[in-house]
């Protein structure tokens, strides 16, 4: 067997060629991203996902004065279980004070961030008790905010609260009297997709958002995620992989259209 010395830097040069790929994919068959006509809603996992995600898309629309709410469905604070005994509560007090932060750096208003208090990792499944409480709960606070285009994670995250979280965003939207567009944003879809699942998703459905002009307030706001740290000395989000955050360098950013993103 390799040695593991060996193994990660086959592994990191494999999320290299995998990124890239998916990258000229999206250039080559996908589209423009256009601004949403009005407010928009970001339904975030943990706090770090709206701004890795759709942290350019959130500063552009905040300097063109479109409202911006970020719907927090957990505030994280599992991100040092096997790490410390940092205990969860305070974990996720921190990154809920470090969420705040990041929206001042992206240009909203900290008043627009929306808290539901879910455990990190026990997001309810569809079926399961809690689940359809709520996704009610979540319309009735999309219902008020009235959003032209609302943000979820791609359904291919891997991660259990992300895909979770889009099944909530659906179930949601459901509820509503009045069509939403849904967009799906991509995180650890850079770091987790493998080649062969990404090669079989409807590209065309693809839409890139060129963020050159709010890219140092996009990096501001991760930086603000990555800089704190815990006791222990890795940041309150967690000790994220390189190659993760090297796909944050893009000075783009990558969506699907909802729909077609689902027909795979």
């Amino acid at each position: 067997m390799p040695r593991d010395d060996a193994v990660a830097p086959a592994k990191d040069a494999y999320r290299r060629f995998r990124r890239a790929v998916f990258r000229s994919l999206a250039c080559l068959r996908g589209h423009s991203l256009q601004m949403p006509a009005g407010p928009l809603v970001v339904i975030a996992p943990h706090p770090d996902d709206e701004v890795f995600g759709a942290g350019g898309l959130v500063a552009m629309a905040a300097a063109k004065g479109l409202p911006v709410h970020v719907l927090m469905l957990t505030d994280g604070g599992g991100s040092h279980r096997g790490c410390c005994r940092a205990d969860e509560q305070e974990v996720g007090r921190r990154r809920r004070e470090l969420i705040a932060q990041a929206a001042k750096a992206l240009g909203y208003p900290a008043d627009d961030l929306h808290y539901f208090g879910q455990r990190d990792g026990a997001l309810p499944h569809p079926g399961e008790p809690g689940f359809d409480e709520l996704a009610t709960e979540m319309a009735d606070r999309i219902r008020d905010i009235a959003p032209a285009t609302i943000l979820a994670p791609h359904p291919l995250e891997g991660w259990q609260d992300h895909v979770t979280a889009e099944l909530l965003a659906r179930a949601a939207i459901a509820k509503l009297e009045r069509p939403v567009q849904l967009i799906h944003y991509c995180v650890w879809f850079w770091f987790s997709l493998p080649l062969w699942r990404g090669l079989q998703l409807p590209w065309r459905a693809a839409l890139t958002l060129d963020i050159e002009g709010v890219r140092t307030r996009k990096q501001a706001a991760m930086n603000i995620y990555l800089n704190a740290s815990a006791p222990c000395g890795n940041p309150w989000v967690g000790r994220l992989p390189q190659e993760f955050l090297r796909a944050f360098a893009w000075q783009k950013e990558l969506y699907f259209a909802a729909d077609a993103a689902r027909m795979m």
